[in-house]
């Protein structure tokens, strides 16, 4: 009966309204600033060292194709390996955040688990395009359905196809919920980051004129605005799995992971 009335219970909870989730998102950012900063800085210097050392590669010998074409495919999966190591650190300074987890034990949790979320992502990408070529509607759904697998990965280290999976079970009942909610988030992102990045061209053109002297800024709207799109959706996550703790009581029958 205690199982029973746990399920109903969970059911009948709501998934976080979008006002809570970004006051919520905004706390989060806001108190583990600097850590973010800290691990998103390694992914972001290492693209700017590729863009001013790749370049080099097309001054060498037209006999040296081979060499040329090999250093740029290191160099690109050296840049996926360490994005990926960077997002998984920032899902576990997310994860943590009560504990004050810092920039190194985040990177030393993450390296575990680099190849199990290339995999996920590539599995993530293979489904969702394949969705879009039958048609674009079942694209959005799947990419919906499967947008919780990297924080599974991450908070109940369930790999592959049982993330995805999962991911779909606590989406399912939740979808709308879930898509307009993001929808949103990412509409405000996406106007918050014109305005900073054509605001920065302005300010940049005026002090070039001004002085004649560049200040050599680049884009970082997208550096330091990132992690809010991973906190708001790891918010989510929590969210569901609140919501659907009947579920995982136990004694009760596992979840239908069938799509």
């Amino acid at each position: 009966m205690e199982n029973q009335n746990q399920f109903v219970s969970s059911q009948t909870s709501s998934l976080p309204g979008f006002g809570k989730l970004l006051k919520n998102t905004c706390q989060i950012f806001k108190q583990r600033f600097w850590t973010f900063v800290g691990i998103l800085a390694l992914p972001f210097f290492v693209s700017l060292g590729l863009i001013y050392i790749l370049p080099s590669v097309y001054f060498l010998p037209a006999t040296a194709l081979f060499i040329k074409i090999l250093l740029v495919i290191i160099s690109v999966i050296f840049l996926i390996i360490i994005s990926a190591w960077s997002y998984v650190a920032l899902l576990f300074a997310i994860k943590q955040r009560e504990t004050g987890i810092g920039i190194r034990e985040c990177f030393k949790k993450g390296w575990r688990k680099i190849i199990s979320f290339i995999w996920i992502s590539f599995l993530e990408v293979i489904i969702v395009f394949g969705g879009f070529l039958l048609l674009i509607i079942p694209g959005i759904i799947f990419s919906i359905w499967f947008s919780l697998a990297k924080y599974i990965l991450v908070s109940e280290d369930q790999r592959g196809m049982k993330a995805l999976l999962k991911s779909k079970q606590l989406i399912k009942g939740n979808w709308w919920p879930v898509a307009w909610r993001f929808l949103l988030m990412g509409l405000i992102m996406t106007i918050i980051s014109s305005i900073l990045l054509y605001g920065g061209n302005y300010i940049l053109t005026f002090w070039e004129i001004s002085t004649g002297k560049k200040l050599g800024l680049g884009d970082i709207s997208s550096f330091v605005l990132s992690p809010f799109m991973v906190i708001f959706g790891y918010l989510i996550y929590e969210g569901l799995k609140i919501q659907k703790q009947g579920f995982l009581a136990e004694g009760d029958p596992p979840p239908n992971l069938s799509i």
